[in-house]
């Protein structure tokens, strides 16, 4: 995997690290990556205007046809392309993709077999904005379980409120993992530059600059060395293989880029809705010889007794 020198002193601007992002990704490619990968590592050609290979984009629509494990994260990289770079593509592309979006499966209460995971913390937010840019960008089709675009849109909404309201009172049950918070991170990035209703876009900003609060307040110099929800053994073993390393080299100049396509960089490099808050930013930067930081992730029971 392509990977960057490590950044240990913060340097540059926000705008100028997005941009070094991009170029790095653009300049990584690698024409045998496709799926997923090549469909992010893509999306950062399509922000620069440079050559596109609409092969990896057909290989990912292909692996999300047959509902493999993970195609939610697939889809948020579709909608992505749908939502910002139509008019960069083939129109055969755009009714591709469009096919695939309608025809995918958003819960598992829905018609179909696949291979897919739903429940863990991750994907409940992936799968919910998933289903809500596509209803709101496809109201009036009808989607592979038969509802509309606009039921669809209903019934996400209520679950992302349901799902952001439930961290902002009782936290993360993946807290402060060096994976998952760029599987969650990606999704509400989506909803933030894409999502029409004010509260849904509003409330995804506030949930996402928590997380990045968590990652800047439990960080050393890029690494984020703290306990993990949940996490891997070569995210554990050093910074430079933590997922969540792209996304602190963009946010605070520390870290390195490690994955041309990681979803949360290519999200946040290419968003001109959402930016880490500047004083997120300066907290990360801060770091003072000795520091205690007390957070609770969940609650007691006790706490709700009756």
């Amino acid at each position: 995997m392509a990977t960057d020198p490590y950044a240990e002193t913060p340097y540059g601007t926000y705008e100028l690290r997005s941009d070094e992002f991009l170029d790095f990704a653009v300049g990584s490619y690698n024409p045998e990556r496709r799926g997923r990968a090549g469909l992010f590592a893509q999306i950062c050609h399509l922000e620069k205007e440079v050559a596109f290979d609409d092969r990896s984009v057909y290989e990912a629509l292909r692996r999300v046809d047959e509902r493999r494990d993970c195609s939610d994260f697939t889809v948020s990289g579709l909608l992505r392309v749908l939502y910002k770079y139509t008019d960069q593509i083939d129109p055969s592309l755009i009714e591709a993709i469009r096919k695939t979006v309608i025809g995918f499966k958003y819960w598992m209460d829905e018609p179909g077999h696949n291979t897919m995971c739903f429940i863990s913390e991750n994907h409940q937010i992936m799968f919910h904005s998933d289903e809500y840019l596509a209803g709101q960008l496809y109201p009036l089709e009808t989607f592979a379980d038969g509802c509309n675009g606009e039921e669809h849109l209903g019934r996400a909404r209520r679950r992302i409120l349901r799902w952001i309201d439930l961290k902002a009172k009782a936290g993360f049950s993946e807290w402060d993992s060096n994976v998952y918070y760029d599987e969650d991170m990606a999704p509400l990035i989506n909803l933030v530059d894409f999502a029409d209703d004010e509260e849904i876009a509003t409330r995804s900003a506030m949930i996402l600059d928590v997380l990045f609060f968590d990652m800047a307040i439990d960080s050393f110099k890029g690494t984020y060395g703290t306990t993990h929800g949940r996490s891997y053994p070569r995210s554990i073993v050093s910074g430079r293989t933590e997922n969540t390393s792209c996304a602190q080299r963009i946010a605070w100049g520390m870290g390195c880029y490690n994955n041309p396509a990681n979803m949360t960089a290519v999200m946040l490099a290419t968003s001109r809705k959402y930016r880490v808050p500047e004083v997120i930013e300066k907290i990360a930067k801060d770091m003072p010889d000795e520091m205690i930081n007390k957070e609770r992730q969940s609650y007691s029971p006790e706490d709700f007794a009756w």
